[in-house]
């Protein structure tokens, strides 16, 4: 992470142990001090396999969850393999720990009400447009 000004931050991350297709993100987040939700513009990949691994643009939204954490990622562990999704812990100044799987879910099955209303099939923007990769929902 890098701040560009004092509202503004620039993420780079990628893929870990994945030299032949590292895969890379980048982000753009802006700081806004009393909203719980932050919107942010990323370019990324679609992971796919191969050729259809294509370069696409996303919408994310990040949750702020509090100050002074640390942040610890769990790997390489039974825990991993079990959920086959990453694990975050957050470490808090007096020692609590929460504990965080992170992996792909359907939009509708968050826990988040307001993000559902960030979030669509609008979110994602190919490099490329190509037809009937986004669908229109029926009314």
């Amino acid at each position: 992470m890098q701040f560009e000004s004092p509202w503004l931050v620039s993420v780079h991350s990628r893929v870990k142990n994945a030299p032949e297709n590292p895969s890379p993100k980048h982000s753009l987040l802006k700081l806004e001090k009393d909203k719980t939700f932050a919107s942010v513009i990323s370019a990324s990949w679609n992971f796919d396999i191969g050729e259809r691994n294509k370069i696409i643009g996303i919408r994310e939204i990040y949750i702020k969850l509090g100050k002074g954490l640390t942040v610890k990622e769990v790997i390489n562990e039974p825990e991993n393999a079990l959920c086959r999704c990453k694990i975050i812990k957050l470490i808090e100044p007096d020692g609590h720990i929460s504990s965080f799987q992170l992996k792909n879910e359907n939009l509708e099955k968050l826990p988040y009400e307001q993000m559902k209303g960030l979030l669509d099939e609008n979110s994602i923007l190919l490099k490329d447009p190509e037809n009937g990769v986004v669908l229109d929902k029926k009314e």
